[in-house]
């Protein structure tokens, strides 16, 4: 499953006082990101998504996702127990002058789709042990 979240960050939004939003997700398996930081954001927005207090992007605790006509995707594999499905995003915005709008995409594989690939490696790794061919 897809999803977008799309915020705009006031303009003079510190980064020692960040703007904080959560979002709630589906439990499974975080497998990429996309990044979008519109052009005019100069370098002077930024933001850091978490789990409880685990940072997943960018993946260093202190650290802030930043840029200036930014599209990226990023692929990732984190889980996302049934008991932490919702992520905080912190932002900031130092221009004195303009909001930010920042996007966010999350693509999650659901947990049930995980299970079954993990059977079905399973299930090969019997066959080509019985086989020999392991």
């Amino acid at each position: 499953m897809f999803r977008w979240f799309e915020k705009s960050i006031p303009y003079s939004t510190s980064k020692t006082e960040p703007l904080e939003y959560d979002f709630k997700v589906d439990t499974g398996f975080i497998v990429q990101w996309v990044v979008i930081l519109p052009n005019g954001c100069a370098g002077l927005v930024g933001f850091q998504v978490l789990l409880k207090n685990i940072a997943l992007l960018p993946r260093t605790r202190d650290a802030y996702f930043k840029g200036d006509d930014i599209k990226t995707a990023i692929q990732e594999y984190y889980p996302i127990p049934a008991d932490k499905t919702v992520l905080r995003v912190k932002a900031y915005n130092e221009d004195s002058r303009y909001n930010h709008t920042i996007i966010i995409g999350c693509n999650i594989l659901p947990a049930d789709a995980t299970q079954q690939f993990s059977r079905m490696a399973d299930q090969l790794s019997a066959i080509s042990a019985a086989l020999g061919l392991s």
